[in-house]
């Protein structure tokens, strides 16, 4: 029996790759704080430019990117079927139609359409996680895969193994390993979620490449269960930097909507787009996201 169908409801809670405005009300004063916190942040991203890669054009603008910066010509052809194979089954007039266009444009896209037509005709779907290994699994080694917590990969799994499998035997492996729960503490205590991480890395030995491609991950803190928690990866892209602050943000927003490719001036710039999509601010339950580029904090 195929998931799809109630994935865009509990997705948010247990896969992350969600998209923008999909968290719980908040009280009055909460929502006039995020209103000041998102007109500071529309300020700051005003300079980003952004893409559905949509266009032949543009796709082979941003391909020629991940080529320079050292992504294997394997790599890129399965991003690329991926990315055909969902732009064309979904409805694109609401995406950017070609080119780079300003970010503030993507709020008028049609989230319900694309999602419904993805369901129906694009699968299997690809999320972030699964966009950005495709991408990057030359750029991650994982010495040890045994032992990672899989148990919130489940509708990743499902797309992986769906016939023909995306990835082989060890890649799979390697990609449960890289993005498993990360046991850590309840408190909202992001220095100590962090230590939690780099002890995570340590363990299971997984090293970044150094070079001119790189992960950047957004772990959420997951404290629903204070005997059990973790922070997950709920959100991660490729960055690319082949000239200095000229940063190519390359990422799938969730496994029923869009791919995007945006211009970034600087990794600050970066954070705070992340933020602005994934962050709920620090007067919830749970601690805010940590955020960080291969194995480092931003």
């Amino acid at each position: 029996m195929r998931l799809w169908p109630v994935l865009a409801a509990v997705s948010i809670v247990f896969a992350g790759c969600s998209v923008a405005g999909e968290s719980a009300p908040e009280s009055a004063p909460a929502d006039q704080r995020q209103s000041e916190v998102k007109a500071d942040s529309d300020l700051a991203l005003a300079s980003v430019r952004t893409s559905n890669l949509v266009d032949e054009v543009t796709r082979e603008e941003v391909f020629a990117q991940l080529r320079q910066a050292g992504i294997n010509q394997e790599e890129l052809d399965d991003f690329a079927r991926q990315v055909q194979r969902f732009n064309g089954n979904v409805p694109t007039s609401s995406l950017i139609s070609e080119g780079f266009v300003p970010l503030s444009t993507t709020e008028n896209m049609d989230e319900l359409g694309i999602m419904q037509a993805a369901q129906e005709k694009a699968a299997p779907l690809t999320n972030c996680r699964i966009t950005t290994f495709t991408l990057g699994r030359e750029l991650v080694s994982i010495g040890k895969t045994a032992g990672a917590d899989d148990s919130q990969l489940f509708f990743d799994a499902e797309s992986i193994d769906t016939p023909p499998a995306m990835f082989t035997a060890g890649e799979r492996d390697a990609f449960m390993a890289l993005y498993g729960r990360v046991s850590t503490v309840a408190a909202k205590d992001s220095a100590q979620h962090a230590k939690d991480i780099a002890s995570y890395f340590v363990d299971h030995q997984i090293v970044f490449a150094s070079g001119k491609a790189s992960m950047v991950s957004v772990f959420m803190h997951d404290n629903i269960d204070p005997e059990n928690s973790a922070m997950f990866i709920g959100h991660v892209g490729l960055l690319v930097e082949n000239e200095p602050g000229k940063l190519l943000f390359v990422e799938k927003l969730a496994f029923d909507q869009p791919y995007r490719a945006s211009w970034f001036e600087s990794r600050e710039q970066l954070v705070t787009y992340l933020r602005s999509m994934y962050d709920d601010g620090p007067d919830v339950e749970y601690g805010q996201p940590v955020i960080m580029e291969n194995d480092q904090v931003l």
